[in-house]
């Protein structure tokens, strides 16, 4: 599996332990390389590459590429999220959600609302509420809530056409 940063990129900066044939002289104090700058045989990996790993596009900084890959993505944008979070900052910042009556996205107060419908279910002839009349009483102080939450609490089983 290819691991990627968050901005798309899948090369990191890391460090590697080499192990290196060197000359030394009779007090172990070293003194060249084996072959000299263009023996390449001289040098040699001797662990597998670790951390902190860091991006080589957005500098962002990994202690493990593991830590990629136990990452989830945004439920809206596919970005990657904090591990535990499932929207990326800019879809919280742009109210993003997902309609209760179709599952489809949609940005809160730009092609939705706040009670969990899409626009494009409220334009529908099928759609079974009428909101006009709900936001009408809530200006008014007749209804409690308005959120998410209000569909739980039956609280639009009045508005029902």
């Amino acid at each position: 599996m290819l691991i990627k940063c968050s901005c798309g990129n899948d090369e990191f900066k890391a460090h590697i332990g080499l192990t290196g044939d060197i000359i030394v002289n009779g007090q172990n104090n070293w003194i060249g390389q084996c072959g000299g700058h263009t023996d390449n045989n001289s040098i040699y990996g001797s662990s597998k590459p670790f951390g902190p790993y860091i991006c080589t596009v957005c500098k962002k900084e990994y202690d493990d590429l593991e830590e990629l890959m136990e990452r989830s993505r945004c439920q809206f944008c596919g970005r990657f999220v904090v591990k535990g979070e499932d929207t990326c900052p800019m879809c919280l910042f742009l109210n993003m959600d997902i309609c209760i009556m179709c599952g489809g996205k949609f940005s809160i107060g730009n092609t939705g609302n706040e009670l969990g419908f899409c626009i494009d279910c409220q334009k529908s002839p099928d759609f079974p509420y009428d909101l006009k009349k709900y936001y009408e009483d809530h200006d008014a102080g007749l209804v409690g809530f308005k959120g998410f939450d209000t569909m739980e609490r039956g609280i639009l089983e009045d508005y029902r056409r």
